[in-house]
Order: structure tokens, then sequence, then C-alpha cells
């Protein structure tokens, strides 16, 4: 009679048990129980490319990129049997369908389960196939690691969760982190010509900077250099010089910069982009320790950063450079045919004057097939800035060679 009248209690505490254990995030290993976490991590492409990470969501296995610029995870997973927590009704193609927003409870590391704090968005639920590779997963958003100092350490290629603030990062430097709003990423003030602009904590963006959008209203006139043509979509979006940007440890000077309209207009409904963001290119020169735990609510005293590249060695790409790209192709993607699809270009540079636009299709630069080039090569944006000649698609598909030199 006793355990009969027991019963209700205990179920009514493991009730208490799970709906407090989903409250409060924190973490367990399922063998021993030590201290710190160790996740290893490689990169997309050796030396580049996003921070990939191997990982079991609901007892399905695959690769995940790594994304501070989400607090949501997002992921090519079934999600029957997680916890929904959240619907959102969108019309597709004219019927209402509706988003579930799951609850991620824990997520394997190899050995290590990860008791999470993380909202889950599956493609089952929402059309994002265009974001990732036929072979990735999705992206995991800082949210899964809230409750933890994190150490992002690119020196090891290695995640470490720690519970208390690690002793070797006792005389790192540090850097405050603003968060705009509860469930929202962080981000890093960064100093423009004497103004601070607040600008995401972005792993899940390859470049080095975006800058904000609001830069050219107060920049000074004549370092306005030029405007950027882009897709109709777009607009004010400018190439100018800043003369000074102190990110971190280190002030530039200098430098051509561009505001980030172009991304900003494809990518707002993640974040707050258009307010600037600190990619990866940038990160990867440090070992960061991030405070992860209160993120949930909204707080975080901040980040410490120790340098690992001398200053001198540290390559920004198109992103932060020193003079006017010749002939003046900012960026492009990659076509069906294998080709380059330009996507914004200088109003008053030399491409521009030769006729080329939005649209036009790369197919060799300097004789060589874009096959010849290797990613990096094409990221880095070096063979666009260097060309001599490049052969462009016209309308019937046939190669019009075009020289800059």
């Amino acid at each position: 009679m006793k355990n009969k009248n027991l019963r209700p209690i205990i179920y009514v505490l493991s009730c208490m048990a799970f709906l407090f254990s989903c409250l409060t995030g924190g973490v367990y290993r399922q063998t021993d129980g030590v201290y710190p976490l160790v996740i290893p991590f490689y990169f997309e492409h050796e030396g580049y490319g996003h921070i990939m990470l191997y990982a079991t969501i609901n007892g399905q296995t695959g690769r995940f990129m790594f994304d501070t610029g989400s607090m949501t995870s997002w992921a090519r997973i079934n999600g029957e049997g997680l916890p929904v927590i959240m619907r959102f009704p969108e019309r597709i193609d004219g019927r209402l369908q509706y988003t579930n927003f799951y609850r991620v409870n824990y997520i394997q590391f190899g050995d290590i389960n990860v008791r999470a704090r993380s909202g889950l968005v599956t493609e089952s639920d929402l059309v994002f196939s265009t974001l990732f590779r036929p072979e990735e997963y999705g992206l995991l958003g800082l949210g899964i690691f809230e409750g933890f100092w994190v150490e992002l350490s690119f020196s090891r290629h290695e995640i470490v969760l720690h519970l208390q603030k690690p002793a070797h990062f006792a005389s790192a430097s540090h850097a405050p982190l603003v968060m705009l709003c509860r469930m929202d990423p962080l981000y890093l003030p960064i100093n423009i010509d004497g103004r601070e602009w607040l600008m995401g904590v972005d792993t899940g963006l390859r470049s080095a900077f975006f800058f904000p959008n609001d830069i050219p209203n107060y920049a000074s006139p004549e370092n306005i250099i030029e405007r950027i043509l882009s897709s109709g979509e777009i607009g004010d979006y400018y190439l100018l010089r800043a003369n000074s940007v102190t990110a971190l440890d280190r002030t530039y000077y200098g430098r051509f910069i561009m505001n980030n309209s172009y991304s900003a207009a494809r990518r707002d409904w993640l974040s707050h982009t258009d307010k600037g963001l600190v990619g990866l290119r940038f990160l990867r020169n440090y070992d960061l320790l991030f405070d992860y735990r209160e993120v949930f609510y909204g707080r975080t005293t901040g980040m410490y950063f120790m340098p690992i590249v001398p200053p001198e060695e540290r390559d920004y790409g198109i992103s932060f450079v020193t003079e006017i790209p010749v002939p003046g192709i900012i960026s492009y993607i990659f076509s069906a045919r294998g080709g380059l699809i330009i996507t914004d270009i200088l109003t008053g540079s030399l491409a521009y004057t030769l006729g080329l636009r939005p649209g036009a299709e790369i197919s060799k630069i300097d004789g060589k097939p874009i096959s010849a080039f290797t990613l990096d090569e094409l990221r880095s944006r070096l063979p666009i800035q260097n060309a001599a000649t490049m052969y462009i698609l016209n309308e019937h598909g046939d190669e019009v060679l075009v020289r800059f030199r």
C-alpha cells in the first residue's frame, strides 16, 4: 500500500525534475563525468572553411557546421519524438503550413553527451536546403553550449567546455560582448574612425568582416570611394576608405572596406546582420574563450582572447583590402555550368567600363578554366583581382574575350 501511495509522488517529482532539467540546461559525460569536455573540430577545407563537427542528434549522425551567428540550430534530420515548443504558420505555394520549433535536450559528440538548451528547426518543417551542401546535416548554434565557458581553440582545433574559467586564460586579454536581446547572438564592439559599432561574432561567415550598413552615413565624403552595382534588390552598397579600424589587439590604418548590404539582404532573417559581422577569417587568428554561462538569459561577461598568428602574417582577404580591387569585380557565386556569375561590381571600375554587369558569367581567367583554380584561390578573390584577361559567356553561351591590361 505504501508503494502505491508513493507512485504519484514519485511521478510528480520525476516530471518536475524533467522540466527543471529542460529549463536549466547543464551537461554530463556518459563515461566518467570528467571536465573539461574536449570536442575536436576540423575545417571544411584544409586550412580554411567552416568549422565542422560530427554529432548525433535524435539518433541521427552527420557533420554539422558550428555557427556562433545563430542561437538556434538548423538540422537536416527527422524531428519525430523531439518536444515541440513552438509552431510558426507560413504560406508555401499558397498553402498554410506550420514550422515546428523543437527542443534538443542532448547532442552527442563521440562519447560525450552534451545536455543542450538549443532550439531546433528541421528541413522537414522549413525549406532551407539551399543553405547547406547535401553532405552536411545543418548548423549548430551557440545555444547548444549554453551554461559553459566555451574555449574555441584554433591552435588545437578543439572546442573545450569548462565549468569554470580555465587557468590558462588567466593572463588573456578581455573583450566585452553584447547581447541585443535574449536568444540573440553575441556582438563585439569594433571601432571605425573613432565610432564604435556592434558586429556579430559569426563563425558561420568565412570572410573576416562584413561592415555595418550605416557606415556610409557617418563617413567623410572624401572617404566614399565608389558605389557598387549589384542585383536590383540591393541598394546603398559602397566601397569606402576607413582611416582606422580597431578590432581586439590591433588597429589597422588606411584600409578599404565595404558595407554589407549584399549579405544583409540575404541573412537578416537569421540575426541583426545589418550591424555587421566578424567572421572566421579574423577569429581564427586567436584562441578564444566565450562566457556562455547565461546566454539563454541574454547575459555574458564577454570573451577572452590570446593571439596565435602574428599581425604581419594575418590575411583578411577581400573584406579588408589596402587598394581598390582590379578590375573592380567585388563578388561572385558559382554557376551550375562551373563558371563564376558576377554579383557585385564597382560602377566606375574598368570591368564596368568594358560592359560587364551583375549576371555575367566568367568561364576562364587568364586562359585557365575556373575548374583549374582551387576553392581557396577563388574564395580569396586573388585570381579575379589580378586578372589580365577573362572569357565571359554571352547570351548564346559563346566565350567572349575581355582584356583588362
